[in-house]
């Protein structure tokens, strides 16, 4: 190791020795013996006994802990200091590869950069220290895996808990300058995942050239980027994902389309986040023709009076601020999310998770996604959200982007609502349904310059919850710091708020559909087909076309067990958790997708 070759260095011992005479300390360092006991006890073994000098976030207490004992004792006892190493790697990915930290793009990128600094350090000791560490932690490959399969449309990351700041892409892998080359190349040498090579060629403007100059104690740098160029030569650098989840760090994805027309979901389906996590269990985004449509607001700003514990800061980091449900403006708690329904990769996909617990006295706290393809372009949403609890006042939030909000086919009057000191709406307008057919078109701009297109991108909303109170309000998206520094006060975007009274023990379910679009809308109207019970949703949408989609959505902890209904003179029963009926514009059953429970047409099973 180093440091026997440094206290052997007659030249560097005597350049330490004469430091303090001309620095007038009164630690003198005559001898080596002195040198030794410096660097080794007062330095490396002080830290040691007293890691509190070093906290930090993990792993990087545990990273300056492992290196100063292996500098003490890798001759005599390496196998304890390797233990310990692999110790570290295992923490460190415990949630699908990360430490569980919230933060898609910036404290969940920490632990995988300090575990990578930390495997660089001993691969100069044992060239396959990192095979040897995945061997005994599978995971590892995870921790480097996971934001190539989150990374959304080539583009975004997404923005959940201290995160970024609104809108804002972030196209290249989070690599930390480089120091995840080498572990990554490791990897792929290991698992055989091109995707690794890949990633390191595109944010490098496409070549290999210096893809690993931080690692000069390799002897084969010049054939490692020979490969890698042969690799995206021949493959490209394109990344292709599909749809996917995270269970344990709760995160899924769904997407659709190729090329200039990949468009996403991302749902954070619970509020298991060790640190750095906002009120945002259940929250969800949309990406669409390169921007990003439905945006979270980021890391909060501290600048404010008060820092962290301003009403501004409190505001992002709360839950009203988030697409997600409150009871009587009440803020979210810890709680683990489980997806208990995944159909991915379809013309119709769903995601289903429930969080019990995580508003007070709730036993359910359930979403349910269902993103459906109209065509290779376009994609429409249907969000349901059921919360069983105690009596009170639920409310919905739902967000999309700053712009100019269109109201069709609604009666707007002035309205005020009183919300906690930390909340930042204003501008309530209760609104009257006078056509059946009402919607909300927001044409959202782009008022950070962060699109990647010119086209005018369009979000069009519609609730259909039962017996609901609709607001439609400002809601305040405050300034990055840079921002604030310039005097900029920041953003107020449209806000739709959902509101319903239950009693104790009842269900309140939560409907609404939206679509992105640009020039013109694909759908024509969507609504509710009553059901005998209201916690399951069947939903109408209608296009322009003449096409018809009818979704069904059960569920799975409701009294009625199945649904039937008329459609197109068509007689339908379901039993299906979800299914979707595509019907042509004649009239005729174009498309059925359904899980594996029954569904019959005018009798016949399908």
């Amino acid at each position: 190791m180093v440091a026997r070759e440094l206290y052997n260095d007659s030249f560097i011992t005597e350049y330490i020795t004469s430091k303090p005479s001309i620095s007038q300390r009164e630690n003198v360092k005559k001898t080596v013996e002195d040198i030794r006991r410096n660097i080794e006890v007062r330095i490396i073994q002080d830290y040691i006994d007293h890691p509190v000098k070093l906290d930090s976030n993990y792993p990087y207490t545990e990273r300056a802990l492992a290196v100063g004992k292996a500098v003490l004792h890798w001759w005599e006892d390496r196998e304890s200091v390797i233990d310990e190493v692999m110790e570290i790697v295992r923490v460190t990915t415990l949630y699908d590869g990360l430490t569980g930290e919230s933060s898609t793009g910036g404290y969940a990128t920490m632990g995988k950069h300090g575990m990578a600094s930390l495997l660089n350090l001993f691969l100069q000791a044992d060239p396959d220290f990192v095979a040897k560490a995945y061997q005994k932690v599978p995971a590892l490959y995870d921790a480097y895996r996971f934001h190539i399969d989150v990374h959304c449309i080539d583009r975004y990351y997404p923005t959940i808990g201290d995160d970024s700041y609104f809108c804002l892409p972030r196209e290249h892998y989070p690599n930390s300058e480089g120091e995840e080359s080498l572990v990554m190349w490791k990897l792929y040498e290991i698992t055989l995942d091109k995707d690794f090579v890949k990633v390191l060629v595109r944010d490098n403007n496409g070549s290999s050239n210096h893809l690993f100059d931080h690692f000069s104690f390799l002897g084969n740098i010049d054939e490692m980027e020979k490969a890698a160029q042969e690799i995206a030569s021949t493959e490209g650098t394109e990344i292709c994902l599909d749809s996917l989840k995270k269970d344990t760090w709760e995160i899924a994805i769904l997407r659709s389309g190729q090329g200039k027309n990949k468009r996403s979901i991302w749902f954070n389906f619970g509020a298991n986040k060790t640190h750095h996590s906002h009120g945002d269990a259940m929250t969800f985004g949309m990406y669409y023709k390169g921007i990003d449509v439905m945006a979270d607001l980021g890391y909060p700003n501290v600048g404010f009076g008060g820092g962290w514990w301003s009403k501004e800061a409190a505001w992002t980091m709360g839950t009203i601020s988030h697409n997600v449900v409150t009871k009587d403006h009440k803020g979210q708690r810890r709680q683990k999310g489980i997806m208990n329904l995944w159909h991915p990769g379809d013309m119709i996909q769903v995601a289903r998770a429930n969080a019990p617990g995580v508003i007070k006295d709730s036993s359910k706290y359930e979403r349910t996604l269902a993103w459906v393809d109209i065509s290779e372009e376009d994609s429409y949403l249907i969000d349901v959200f059921r919360v069983t609890g105690s009596a009170g006042h639920y409310e919905k939030y739902t967000r999309a982007n700053v712009g100019s909000l269109a109201v069709n086919g609604l009666q707007l009057e002035k309205s005020t609502l009183e919300y906690p000191d930390d909340v930042f709406m204003k501008d309530f307008y209760k609104a009257s349904i006078i056509n059946d057919r009402w919607n909300l078109d927001l044409a959202i701009e782009d008022v950070l310059h962060a699109f990647s297109t010119d086209q005018e991108i369009h979000w069009k909303y519609k609730s259909l919850t039962t017996d609901e109170t609709i607001v439609i309000a400002s809601s305040w998206v405050p300034p990055s710091m840079q921002m604030l520094g310039k005097g900029h006060q920041g953003f107020w975007m449209p806000a739709v708020i959902s509101a319903k009274d239950i009693a104790d023990d009842e269900t309140v379910t939560f409907v609404s559909v939206m679509e992105p679009y640009v020039e013109s809308s694909k759908i024509r109207n969507s609504a509710r087909i009553v059901a005998e019970c209201d916690r399951n949703v069947v939903v109408q949408t209608d296009f322009t076309d003449g096409k018809i989609d009818v979704v069904v959505l059960l569920d799975p902890d409701g009294p009625q067990k199945q649904v039937s209904f008329v459609v197109k003179n068509k007689s339908v029963v379901s039993n299906c958790q979800w299914a979707l009926l595509r019907f042509s514009p004649d009239g005729d059953v174009q498309d059925v997708r359904k899980d594996e429970g029954a569904l019959w047409i005018d009798g016949s099973l399908m």
